[in-house]
């Protein structure tokens, strides 16, 4: 839940993912979902019509539902279990916390699903700002707690930061998913339209 900016992530995502659901429901198609972290916290199977937007919103607004780790391999197995062969899957995270083999969950996932993956972050979380001093991190997992010289370890954590998003985004581009990254100082609109452009693009 950490924020540099006026919005939480897990508000930045509530807004992204109720649009999208707004869109799906309005199209004439089924929304259904599912929220985990650890473990599946909130599940409802795909329904039509907009009268279940309301309850819809009403989970995303519930902030017990955020924060935690990110068991992929969870989420995506109960998926399997749960909806159609073919459906359009679209997975919301800031993907931090990823349990072990979670690479293989997601070639499986989209040999299956017509699957996509959406990376929120707060800028903080990509780039140290300079200037600072001296400050306290602490692991949101595992609260534990650290005081790090920021000019110093900021060259090599940037480094890290970017081979960490390259590789999520090769393990979904590799196996045919769509995949793009958000950050919360920026709008959303404009790259879930080029995201979806190009998913239609992919299959002309």
């Amino acid at each position: 839940l950490i924020s540099s900016q006026p919005k939480l992530k897990c508000e930045y995502a509530a807004e992204l993912i109720s649009s999208l659901g707004y869109n799906i429901l309005e199209s004439g198609d089924n929304l259904g979902y599912a929220l985990f972290n650890e473990r599946i916290t909130q599940f409802s199977p795909p329904k039509k019509g907009l009268s279940s937007f309301p309850e819809f919103i009403d989970v995303l607004s519930q902030a017990d539902n955020y924060g935690g780790g990110c068991n992929i391999k969870l989420a995506l197995d109960f998926a399997l279990e749960s909806i159609n062969e073919g459906s359009l899957v679209i997975i919301v995270s800031d993907f931090i916390g990823l349990t072990t083999g979670w690479e293989r969950s997601i070639e499986h996932a989209a040999s299956k699903f017509n699957l996509m993956g959406i990376m929120i972050n707060d800028p903080i979380e990509r780039k140290i700002p300079e200037g600072q001093g001296q400050m306290a991190i602490e692991d949101p997992l595992s609260g534990k707690r650290m005081l790090i010289e920021p000019n110093i370890i900021k060259p090599f954590f940037e480094v890290e930061v970017k081979r960490i998003e390259h590789t999520i985004r090769s393990v979904f581009m590799d196996h045919g998913a769509d995949f793009t990254l958000l950050q919360t100082d920026t709008d959303f609109i404009g790259k879930i339209i080029e995201l979806f452009q190009a998913r239609m693009a992919k299959w002309k």
